[in-house]
């Protein structure tokens, strides 16, 4: 941190021996009467005090400390210094707007300063930060309030494909029915002519049934996926559960919301 001195603030160079900076301090400002001195003896030394004590506070890492040591100085003495110092430690602490305003009312009360060329390219890159920070917000914001799509409806089709593939399955159970029926006449009928159509007749049916088993089987299998897939890829999945459950003789979709 920069050193209080009559001729001002020499930014980014290494802190003087600690003999130096006292020393500085005693002599900075302009010399007053005796009874002016007397006076303010008081708070110029108090200011010291402080300024001493945010220094080495902000050397062992203890930036907020320093902080409030060099805002209490600087309601003693209104030393331009106090506010370069003030602004390198709200740097430190990522409060950059408080350390644009410190560097900025420093070049105002110190306009003549050896170091105002460094400092004024540093305000200009904290007031980048500022806007950029603050174009991030805004946009941010506008991300917010921007209207959400309407939300996507699971699809009806899969549910229509698994219901003609049960359909299907169902018609499947009637022919196999109609199948054993047709087989069992065949083997009762004693008459050779009506037991062989009976039994051909049986054949045809079971033809069939094996067909809309293997059918309906997979369509209603087909149906079930597609529509746990769309249900899960649509606002709703986030709100609803399905359970397909497949075992020796049993299809099942459960589907909890």
């Amino acid at each position: 941190m920069a050193s209080m001195t009559r001729a001002g603030v020499r930014p980014y160079l290494p802190r003087p021996p600690l003999t130096s900076v006292l020393t500085a301090l005693l002599l900075f400002g302009p010399g007053p009467t005796r009874a002016a001195a007397q006076e303010t003896s008081g708070d110029e030394q108090r200011a010291l005090d402080l300024f001493m004590e945010a220094e080495q506070a902000y050397e062992e890492g203890e930036v907020e400390r320093a902080v409030a040591l060099l805002q209490e100085a600087r309601t003693l003495r209104r030393e331009p210094v106090l506010l370069y110092n003030l602004a390198r430690a709200y740097e430190t602490l990522g409060r950059i707007d408080e350390a644009l305003a410190a560097y900025e009312q420093y070049l105002v009360e110190e306009p003549d300063g050896s170091g105002r060329g460094a400092i004024e390219t540093r305000v200009t890159a904290l007031r980048r930060q500022i806007a950029e920070r603050e174009a991030l917000a805004e946009a941010e914001r506008l991300a917010r309030e921007r209207p959400r799509p309407p939300p996507a409806r699971p699809s009806a089709l899969p549910w229509v494909t698994l219901g003609a593939g049960a359909l299907s399955l169902g018609v499947a159970v009637t022919l196999g029915a109609l199948a054993w029926d047709a087989r069992e006449d065949a083997e009762n009928d004693p008459a050779h002519s009506t037991a062989t159509a009976s039994l051909a007749l049986a054949e045809d049916l079971a033809l069939g049934a094996n067909i809309l088993y293997v059918i309906g089987g997979a369509l209603a299998l087909g149906g079930a996926i597609w529509g746990v897939i769309d249900l899960a890829s649509s606002d709703l999945g986030e709100h609803a559960e399905a359970r397909l459950r497949i075992g020796p003789g049993l299809a099942r979709l459960d589907i909890l919301w």
